[in-house]
């Protein structure tokens, strides 16, 4: 029997939304449970069923939560916009054998307004 595909809930996009209101240090230090809760372990799991499915149609791409997944810290070094968090969820695939960055690969992102 297949297990259930694995998805975001509406938990996750309340989150996001909340996040995008208070987008603060202390508040996602409050909040940090309900982070990992309904934004990054699910991304996890989405991840690692990619991995899973990939070796079927593009053995070439990486999926491992390590290299996938973004961080959710925002680089405000040199940014106009100092606010810490990103307000989305997000992942690449590369291309085996190449950095993160560089060459054809594969990314999505989830926020309360697009995917």
């Amino acid at each position: 029997m297949p297990t259930a595909a694995p998805r975001f809930t509406a938990d996750t996009l309340r989150f996001l939304r909340a996040l995008k209101r208070n987008n603060r240090r202390e508040w996602f230090n409050a909040h940090r449970d309900d982070y990992e809760t309904h934004v990054r372990q699910p991304m996890t799991v989405v991840v690692e069923r990619l991995a899973h499915d990939f070796r079927a149609f593009a053995p070439e791409l990486v999926a491992s939560p390590k290299v996938s997944m973004y961080r959710i810290y925002r680089d405000t070094r040199f940014s106009e916009n100092k606010t810490p968090y990103k307000t989305h969820v997000a992942a690449v695939f590369p291309q085996r054998g190449l950095p993160k960055h560089e060459g054809a690969g594969v990314y999505f992102h989830i926020s309360p307004d697009e995917v």
